[in-house]
Parts: structure tokens; sequence; C-alpha cells
């Protein structure tokens, strides 16, 4: 039971700016947030799927804290990306992929699922999101695809661009250039 409500200091204050109304969901959340903290970086990398940018977008929605003070202070609480990358794909098939999730869950899952009515909210959020980040000269990616198959494609261009980025960024330090 201590493991469940062991945290860090990362979640405690994003839990804190945006606090959720129902226990259980501010303890499913801090679990979620606080193993993300676990996370270890490999040469220099660390590849976060639904990382804290999600947590942070996931956090304004539930506590209704969505205004952009409030994102941007998020945002210096937690370790941000050198890149962000978001996929895109139309709400059909957003839709489809929830109905082949919920196909394979038990209802306890469902429950926990979000509607596919938050979408709008959290595109708007991360909107913000995105452009706090261009604020602090930090590189946001977003591909967008009609399906699955082109979000696959769209990973060779991701990679890409993190190497190009990267690149950029050394090249500049050995010229003495200050990098973020």
């Amino acid at each position: 039971m201590s493991q469940i409500l062991s945290s860090d200091p990362v979640t405690e204050r994003l839990l804190k700016l945006m606090p959720l109304p129902r226990w259980s969901a501010s303890l499913r959340r801090r679990r979620y947030i606080a193993g993300l903290a676990r996370f270890a970086r490999v040469d220099g990398v660390l590849v976060q799927d639904q990382g804290y940018l999600c947590a942070i977008a996931g956090l304004a929605l539930d506590s209704k804290r969505t205004d952009e003070s409030i994102i941007a202070q998020a945002l210096d609480v937690v370790p941000l990306p050198d890149i962000a990358v978001g996929l895109c794909v139309s709400n059909e098939v957003s839709a489809k992929r929830l109905n082949q999730r919920h196909a394979n869950q038990g209802i306890a899952a469902r429950v926990l699922e979000r509607p596919p009515a938050d979408n709008e909210c959290l595109e708007q959020i991360f909107a913000v999101i995105d452009a706090k980040l261009q604020m602090r000269s930090l590189s946001v990616l977003r591909v967008f695809g009609r399906d699955q198959s082109d979000l696959k494609a769209a990973v060779s261009l991701i990679t890409k661009g993190a190497l190009a980025i990267d690149h950029a960024r050394a090249l500049g330090r050995l010229h003495g250039a200050a990098v973020p």
C-alpha cells in the first residue's frame, strides 16, 4: 500500500497546483505521475509515451484548471523534453481505436477511460502547452495522419527530426552558442 501512496516532489507539486475532485482519481494520477519519475535516460535520451505533458493536460482537464498561467506553472515543475511530439488523427480514427480498446477491456478499465468528448478540450490544452514550450525555445513536432498506418510511417520522420535537432544543438555548442 505504501508503494501506491508514495510520491515524488514533482507529483506532489502538480497535484497541489491542479487538485483533482475525487480521491480515487487523485490516487490513480499520483501512481501514474510518480511512475514517470522512475524512467531513466539512456545515452542522454529519454522517450516517454504519454509522459509529463500528457499528465499535465489530463490534470488540467480533470481539475478544470486550464488557464495558461496554471499550465505554465505546471511546465515549470516537470522535466521538459528537448522535443515534444504529438501524433494527431481524426476524431473518427480516435473513436475507432477507443472502440477497439474497449472491446478488449473489462468494465472496470472502461470506467477509467476518458470519454471521446474530452478530445476537443484536450486538443485545446495541448495547443497551450505547445505554445508555452515554443516560448521556451523547445521544439514541438505535430504529426498528422489519416490512420494508424500513417502514424507508423511517421516514426522515421520523428526520428530524423529529433536527430537533426540534437545535431544542430551539438554544432551550436561546438561554436560557443548558448543552446537550450
